[in-house]
């Protein structure tokens, strides 16, 4: 997962927040997740929201130590990456606005 991405919560992924953290169902594989990261739950909240930076910068905003806070953020981002809960949708690495869409169109 890249700081200049957005990413999303898989199609068919369902979550609860609990005290602990949060209760994540995946349709897909029949899987429940008992996460026990309050964290974990607020990024799945604001899933779609902004790029991960965008997300970590509010999230860490005023804190002491926010440059700790955004790495914790990215780890937790990877690893629920890893689980298959969130993916990323797409990578803005400075290439101009629409770059990396084809041109589909009939220019005769």
């Amino acid at each position: 997962m890249h700081l200049n991405s957005n990413y999303a919560v898989r199609p068919g992924t369902m979550f609860r927040r609990e005290d602990f953290g949060g209760i994540v169902y995946q349709r897909a594989g029949d899987r429940l997740h008992f996460i026990k990261s309050r964290l974990a739950m607020e990024l799945l909240e604001l899933a779609g929201t902004g790029t991960v930076l965008d997300i970590a910068a509010r999230i860490s905003a005023g804190r002491p130590g926010e440059q700790a806070i955004r790495e914790h953020i990215l780890t937790t981002l990877r690893r629920l990456e890893e689980m298959g809960i969130v993916h990323e949708l797409e990578y803005q690495n400075g290439a101009p606005e629409g770059a990396r869409v084809p041109d589909l169109a009939d220019n005769r």
